[in-house]
């Protein structure tokens, strides 16, 4: 009944470069056939006609994660999450460090980002007499 090679495939490679939206988009077609009657005066028969649009967009916001940093002469440790956002610089607060050598370390990074997937399908059945 359905056009089985009716398919979307949008080729934008996304880079995430925060607040930048990237975006792309596909569309197809596809017919679908009914019964055909004959009349004796004339054929009369159905269609479907599918239009399937779709529209994706990304949009990374933020990085967050935790900052960890080490004494390697005290052993002393501390651990503080942190979150950068479009317009921040990384705003981190820190514990008082003491003298010596001091080891620091990004873990648990996350990006952040909003990510629309639209998909419009219109329908438009006919009747056709020939």
């Amino acid at each position: 009944m359905l056009d089985e090679g009716l398919f979307l495939n949008p080729s934008k490679a996304f880079i995430a470069n925060l607040g930048v939206i990237s975006s792309d988009s596909d569309a197809d077609s596809a017919i679908g056939f009914g019964p055909n009657i004959d009349l004796i005066i004339g054929e009369l028969g159905a269609e479907v006609n599918l239009d399937v649009d779709q529209e994706i967009k990304f949009m990374p916001q933020a990085i967050d994660g935790v900052l960890s940093y080490r004494n390697r002469n005290t052993g002393e440790s501390f651990m503080t999450p942190f979150v950068m956002g479009i317009l921040d610089m990384i705003d981190i607060t820190m514990e008082a460090l003491s003298e010596g050598l001091w080891d620091f370390s990004l873990l648990g990074l996350d990006l952040v980002s909003l990510f629309n997937n639209d998909v419009e399908l219109e329908i438009r059945p006919t009747i056709n007499y020939i």
